[in-house]
């Protein structure tokens, strides 16, 4: 079990960030002038879930990935329906908790990212490959 959470660790310690600042009370968030950008917080919503599906497959795919483009299985769907269903259940939890709104941009944000994510990750292997870092 522990040998699981370890090839995961850098997923896990992704996720907990999300849900840090996704349970943040609105009143905590730093303010700052980036705010101002119209549609900057999708664009944070889609780079953080971007960021967590392409660590997890490159975690996941670490010692076995193909140069090739991975194609979508039922091997990768059910973690990209995890990781969907981990971004819903954080977009309606946040009125409860966190005192912020839940929208459908922000969710379909976080979906984009994933799937962004799980399509970029090949690439992100074969340069980490190219680094000698895997």
């Amino acid at each position: 079990m522990l040998k699981q959470i370890y090839k995961y660790k850098f997923t896990l310690i992704t996720t907990v960030i999300i849900l840090i600042l996704s349970l943040m009370s609105s009143s905590e968030v730093p303010s700052t002038k980036l705010w101002d950008f119209k549609g900057i917080d999708k664009w944070v919503h889609l780079t953080m879930y971007l960021g967590l599906s392409s660590i997890y497959f490159t975690e996941k795919n670490w010692k076995k990935q193909k140069k090739s483009k991975e194609i979508i299985t039922s091997y990768n769907i059910f973690p990209i329906f995890i990781l969907i269903i981990m971004g819903g259940i954080i977009e309606l939890i946040q009125p409860i908790l966190a005192n912020r709104s839940c929208e459908l941009m922000d969710f379909i944000a976080n979906t984009t990212g994933i799937l962004l994510g799980f399509k970029i990750h090949p690439w992100l292997n074969i340069f980490l490959k190219s680094q000698k870092i895997m």
